[in-house]
């Protein structure tokens, strides 16, 4: 005969491995079902596409992508066995990682031709320094972070003296997503200069005399 309750859960949920856009969501039930998740970003209300798997399985996965960080979402995961019986959990909740962040920036030191940035950052596993004597940058500089708020320097080289500089400090979280920073600005020192030159010799001296200035 077929079965006419829907098989009951024996496992979970549970989330694992949840990031910034990214989770994981798993559970066990006591007979073959498929896997469906319906979720949302308000208690009892979700979105129309249920990420699903049809195989028929007693232990069910589903990842849930595209998330937004720094978001408390509500889910529900749901079954349907063979014949058709359909069970599904109670509402439970996850939270993403919030997007990484960078303060605190600033231009530590400056020379004729380099400069070193100063900036502290969390929540990031690289950070990208974009520069360039225009907003389009043209220079590019990586640097690999903690994702616990941790001050850096940066040094950068090879400038021009005298030129003003743009640049931003962009962010990537772990799923390599990369977060636009504030376009910012320094001048390098410019380097000495002698102008106006003039040569005096000076008559009647006792001694040949001429005045340099």
């Amino acid at each position: 005969g077929n079965f006419t309750p829907a098989p009951e859960l024996s496992g979970g949920p549970t989330v694992s491995g949840v990031t910034t856009k990214i989770t994981t969501i798993s559970w066990a039930t006591d007979r073959k079902g498929d896997s469906k998740v319906q979720y949302g970003s308000s208690p009892g209300t979700y979105f129309s596409s249920e990420p699903s798997n049809s195989t028929q399985a007693t232990d069910h996965e589903i990842d849930l992508e595209n998330l937004t960080p720094g978001t408390t979402y509500y889910y529900k995961v749901k079954w349907t066995d063979e014949d058709g019986n359909t069970g599904i959990s109670e509402e439970k909740t996850f939270t993403t990682e919030p997007a990484p962040v960078v303060k605190d920036v600033s231009v530590l030191s400056v020379g004729l031709d380099s400069v070193i940035l100063k900036f502290s950052s969390t929540g990031a596993s690289k950070v990208k320094v974009y520069y360039g004597e225009t907003t389009g940058f043209g220079g590019i500089k990586v640097t690999s972070t903690s994702t616990a708020e941790t001050t850096y320097t940066v040094q950068i080289d090879d400038l021009k003296d005298g030129q003003k500089y743009y640049y931003k400090i962009n962010l990537l979280d772990s799923e390599d997503d990369e977060y636009e920073g504030t376009i910012l600005d320094f001048a390098t020192l410019p380097r000495p200069k002698i102008s106006s030159i003039k040569v005096q010799q000076f008559k009647n001296a006792s001694n040949p005399t001429i005045l340099f200035s």
